[in-house]
């Protein structure tokens, strides 16, 4: 039986969780449908970073949501740091899944966002699978993508390390890996942390990507000075992230378009 554990670091925003969580149920429910994933099985991993009684509300939300469906385990990490690196390692640690992916409270899963990454790694023998990230705002209204811009990449240069190295465009909710011991973020890094492990597993293992939506990043919810405070913070951290890189740059593995999946 396959198990996949997903990671969800969580703070304050129990509204947003409940969406993600009702997200993964949705998909859940309808890859559970098909004869291949019918022994499929979900591990969902909150790592509440939240105030006392919000950690609460959000332990009460899981249980409500999840309890009474068949297939699924839930585990409810309670934290006090807000170091989203550290919360995503906390939940590893206790995975016991296949394979392992991740979502921010604030993203949820669109159709076909769990199995089609799924199926992808049990047919081919692939370390991790990604696929596109969509952008939406606080409705859930989506008004973005970025596939054009990965196809562009795959046109000009290929995705690979170097690629990579210059710009992330692997969106956190939009990977799976095999649960091994080198998928661990840089507690060092609050900032980049995703995108530095990204080029850790790419230089030592196969990636494959498949042209398919997996999940929507909200971006409407932070304030212009936020966002503007973010994009100051990432920019002085980008030479940090491809320094740190290097280190580990033990081989080139390129990512391999073992199959592409089209949208529907």
């Amino acid at each position: 039986m396959t198990r996949t554990s997903i990671i969800i670091p969580t703070l304050n925003r129990p509204e947003l969780l409940a969406r993600c969580l009702r997200s993964i149920l949705q998909e859940f429910t309808e890859f559970l449908d098909t004869p291949e994933q019918s022994c499929s099985t979900l591990e969902i991993i909150v790592v509440d970073a939240s105030d006392p009684s919000v950690k609460a509300e959000n332990k009460t939300t899981l249980n409500h949501i999840f309890s009474k469906i068949t297939g699924i385990e839930m585990l409810h990490i309670t934290t006090d740091t807000r170091h989203q690196g550290i919360q995503k390692n906390m939940g590893l640690e206790r995975a016991t899944g296949d394979y392992v992916c991740f979502l921010d409270d604030d993203d949820f899963l669109v159709e076909g966002g769990l199995s089609s990454r799924l199926q992808h790694l049990q047919a081919h023998d692939c370390f991790a699978v990604f696929g596109n990230t969509l952008f939406a705002d606080d409705s859930g209204t989506v008004f973005a993508s970025n596939r054009e811009y990965i196809r562009e990449i795959m046109e000009k240069e290929g995705i690979g390390f170097h690629s990579l190295f210059k710009s992330n465009y692997i969106g956190s909710g939009a990977i799976m890996l095999r649960n091994h011991p080198d998928v661990r973020f840089d507690p060092e890094f609050r900032i980049g942390e995703d995108w530095l492990l990204w080029l850790k597993i790419i230089a030592k293992h196969k990636v494959c990507y498949i042209d398919k939506d997996i999940y929507c990043w909200t971006r409407g919810h932070d304030s212009l000075m936020e966002r503007a405070a973010q994009k100051n913070m990432l920019k002085e951290n980008t030479e940090k992230v491809r320094r740190k890189a290097l280190e580990f740059q033990v081989r080139l593995q390129p990512i391999e378009a073992l199959e592409v999946i089209t949208n529907v």
